[in-house]
């Protein structure tokens, strides 16, 4: 198999796991699915009841939406012009409006292109080949490890973004405590909706392969994926919580998620 990360054929079997044959990149240490439906399929899985982000807790969303920008708060000015690629619902682009900016996303699923609409959200299937270096920003969250072509991808992205423009991405981490105790049966790994597991090392080398100059790299703290689903809210409330009240330098191993923000060369 190939890496669709660096391209490397050094790759190995690891594990089944919902009938896909998920592979390591024994160069950049990526995990991925080897065999990746259609887009037409992937498309039609999207829609599907099941697919377990879109039984989230509203309130939990707008709060981790609102974490998740007070990390990158430093690089938004004002009035920035920023693209939500894998969008959802467009809560986060409803938030970014609301303090001033432009935002616009793309998401495959029609229903969540339909509910921004409703909500004067704008949402497409796809890039617009005619926005050339149009974006300040570009958000990646909880997207990139969906994508079947990441190179191809990233590359599309650095062109709509402006010369200097930052591209912010935040993935689950293959290296957390929670794959290393739960292995497949960590939530997060389920293909053929998360088809890349990224760590430190991959997304580096991703990156920095794909003309992005990495300015941070880190693991979270705070457990995005831990409680992520059918717990009560005030449970999930209190562990985020708590969480935050625990002093970095406590938590040894690496947390269940990677922030990125990486500059356009």
């Amino acid at each position: 198999m190939i890496c669709p990360a660096c391209l490397s054929k050094n790759t190995a079997y690891r594990f089944d796991k919902n009938g896909f044959r998920i592979e390591e990149c024994k160069k950049c240490g990526l995990f991925f699915c080897s065999k990746v439906p259609t887009a037409e399929k992937l498309k039609k899985y999207y829609e599907k009841d099941e697919y377990c982000c879109k039984k989230r807790n509203a309130f939990i969303v707008k709060l981790e939406n609102k974490y998740f920008l007070r990390r990158f708060r430093k690089y938004i000015k004002k009035n920035s012009v920023i693209l939500d690629y894998g969008c959802g619902k467009g809560e986060l682009i409803e938030i970014l409006n609301k303090r001033g900016h432009y935002a616009e996303g793309v998401d495959l699923s029609q229903r969540n292109k339909e509910i921004g609409r409703k909500k004067g959200i704008k949402i497409n299937s796809g890039l617009d080949p005619k926005k050339k270096r149009a974006y300040d920003i570009i958000i990646m969250r909880c997207s990139l490890e969906h994508m079947a072509e990441p190179i191809l991808l990233i590359n599309k992205l650095k062109n709509a973004l402006k010369d200097g423009g930052y591209l912010f991405i935040d993935v689950p981490n293959i290296n957390s405590k929670d794959f290393k105790v739960h292995g497949k049966n960590w939530v997060i790994v389920c293909p053929p909706y998360h088809l890349l597991y990224f760590s430190k090392k991959s997304m580096n080398a991703f990156l920095k392969n794909n003309g992005f100059k990495i300015i941070k790299l880190e693991d979270s703290k705070i457990p995005s994926y831990i409680f992520p689903f059918n717990t009560p809210l005030i449970f999930n409330v209190f562990i985020k919580i708590a969480y935050l009240m625990i002093p970095s330098s406590l938590i040894k191993s690496e947390g269940s998620s990677l922030m990125i923000i990486a500059k356009k060369c």
